[in-house]
């Protein structure tokens, strides 16, 4: 006799966006913006984020999610643990999760991870830039004497 199958979390979609909505009718994800990177004023800043995960799970299981942000020397700038646990009652059905309004900090520019765990487990990956504004370019008007 096998040993059973353990059981499998699959991330088909990991997304940081500007903004994440929610259709009261259909209950469909409006996803706004997704971030390749933050341009912010200052450093040290907290930021904040919005994360979408779609999630394909193989069995009826209870997972305890975590974020976490990993710096480019891969430091852990932040990590949290999202509460509640989602449960999959049902493994033929997806499972979409929406984190809003993250208070992140972002401790110089560079490039980041967010990464997702689903009972300490890996499941997925994002890399973004930080960086400050470019400073605008002079507005040069042309010398109409030729000068």
């Amino acid at each position: 006799m096998s040993a059973p199958m353990p059981s499998v979390l699959t991330a088909r979609t990991f997304l940081l966006c500007r903004e994440i909505f929610q259709d009261a009718a259909t209950h469909e994800f409006i996803l706004v913006g997704p971030v390749r990177a933050l341009v912010l004023p200052h450093f040290p800043i907290v930021a904040r984020v919005n994360v979408f995960a779609h999630l394909a799970p193989t069995s009826r299981e209870t997972y305890c999610l975590k974020l976490r942000l990993d710096d480019e020397e891969g430091n852990v700038v932040w990590s949290q643990d999202m509460e509640p646990p989602i449960e999959s009652t049902d493994p033929s059905l997806t499972l979409m999760v929406t984190f809003t309004g993250l208070p992140i900090p972002i401790l110089k520019t560079g490039k980041y991870e967010m990464v997702l765990l689903a009972n300490d487990v890996e499941k997925a990956r994002y890399a973004f830039a930080v960086f400050f504004p470019r400073p605008p370019k002079p507005n040069v008007a042309a010398d109409p004497a030729g000068q």
